[in-house]
């Protein structure tokens, strides 16, 4: 197991300068440790303990969760709740108060897995509670790292192991400096928990650039027209990087398989995509 060093003690001998001046005695120099504690793993789901996924989130979320339930199903027995929101944003609770949302869909439906995505909201200049905070001022990476640390003690109060999922590149450069920015807060603050895991996304949706990719290497569209919400192949590139980093925690060969099911035919990727947005055959 890792160590942590703490630093070192130095203890004057008896009768001792504190100070340490010419007369005083050697000091004796000691270090002191931890163990760190082991990166907790979620349970390989069977049919008497099926992984219970819950997901959490924006509209990004809400366009994925066909493809996430599909994943988890690729991974084993599963029970899949969905609690995605269009418009929600963690530092906007006032939007949807996922303060007392959270610990009762924990207590509730006792989550063995939660997945979480969003951001795009939390990049914005608002008022969190009664105070203008600006993404881009000096405040603005400790006052959401805390509610990050909030929501992770929230998520796993139940032993769940959460599985973050980075916000990726959109349509506008701007917002993607900001993105990046607030992912990388989200990533400290995640990982500082060994209950949590911080999922990057980014190889699955960004241009050589650092830009969104409009289409997939098939030619199928991964987002909708805004360059934000998802298309059918953009929610499974996203389950794919969830599946792949869950299967790797269980050691579980997952399937891809499931990218190509019925689930691609969905209504809601009709919602203001474009051609191929849904798919409605069962090959890419």
């Amino acid at each position: 197991m890792a160590v942590l060093a703490l630093g070192a003690l130095v203890v004057p001998s008896c009768g001792s300068d504190a100070g340490g001046g010419a007369d005083s005695a050697p000091t004796q120099v000691t270090t002191t440790g931890v163990t760190a504690p082991p990166r907790a793993m979620p349970r390989r789901p069977t049919d008497a303990d099926p992984l219970r996924l819950l997901l959490v989130g924006d509209g990004l979320m809400w366009d994925a969760s066909p493809a996430m339930a599909a994943a988890a199903a690729a991974v084993g027995p599963s029970v899949v709740r969905n609690d995605a929101y269009w418009g929600f944003a963690l530092s906007r609770p006032q939007w949807r108060d996922w303060r007392a949302l959270w610990p009762q869909d924990v207590a509730t439906f006792q989550p063995t897995v939660v997945a979480v995505t969003f951001g795009i909201h939390d990049t914005e200049p608002q008022t969190a509670d009664g105070v203008p905070i600006d993404p881009d001022g000096p405040e603005w990476p400790g006052w959401y790292a805390s509610q990050v640390h909030r929501a992770m003690q929230d998520l796993t109060a139940g032993g769940a192991v959460v599985y973050w999922l980075a916000m990726p590149p959109v349509g506008d450069p701007a917002a993607n400096q900001r993105i990046a920015a607030l992912n990388q807060i989200t990533r400290t603050a995640v990982e500082a928990d060994p209950r949590g895991r911080f999922v990057d996304t980014t190889a699955a949706f960004a241009a050589p650039d650092g830009s969104a990719r409009a289409t997939d290497d098939t030619g199928l569209p991964l987002r909708k027209y805004d360059r934000l919400h998802l298309c059918a192949q953009g929610a499974g590139a996203l389950a794919r990087t969830f599946s792949d980093a869950l299967g790797a925690d269980l050691g579980v060969a997952v399937d891809p398989g499931y990218l190509t099911g019925p689930w691609r035919a969905d209504g809601r990727f009709d919602q203001d995509g474009p051609p191929g947005c849904a798919v409605r055959s069962a090959t890419p």
